[in-house]
């Protein structure tokens, strides 16, 4: 006999790990400072351009294919699975990434700034864009 997980629990359970996945240590699985955004925060828009390997693309595109195929883990939860999912296009069309580009792809999520090597001024800008508010151009 199968016991019912209860869904609150469950819920609390499957959120955080995502959090640990994603954002902070909890003691999950993970070791400390090794969540995806901890792990990549210090990595710079050139360096995430430059290819892993002789043979592999770069970690924008490997960010990038988390990225799609979380979109498309979202469609078949809420049950609306994507069609025709083409795997390989982001190894096709990711190659470099720039600041200005990420910044505007990453404010419809929000978020919080955790760690940079930004200026004060620029890390306030970041933390601003992120959350789609108007700002002038900070100095680096």
């Amino acid at each position: 006999m199968s016991e019912t997980i209860a869904t609150p629990h469950f819920t609390t359970q499957l959120f955080d790990i995502m959090d640990e996945v994603f954002v902070t240590h909890h003691g999950i699985f993970l070791d400390r400072n090794n969540s995806l955004f901890e792990t990549l925060a210090p990595i710079t828009a050139a360096e995430a351009s430059i290819p892993v390997g002789n043979k592999c693309a770069s970690l924008a595109a490997q960010v990038k294919h988390v990225s799609f195929y979380l979109d498309v883990l979202e469609g078949y939860i809420v049950g609306t699975p994507p069609q025709n999912v083409d795997w390989g296009e982001i190894w096709r069309t990711v190659e470099k990434v720039t600041p200005d580009k990420a910044v505007d792809r990453l404010s419809h999520y929000g978020g919080t700034v955790l760690k940079t090597s930004l200026s004060q001024a620029a890390e306030k800008e970041l933390q601003e864009a992120l959350h789609g508010e108007t700002r002038e151009p900070a100095a680096v």
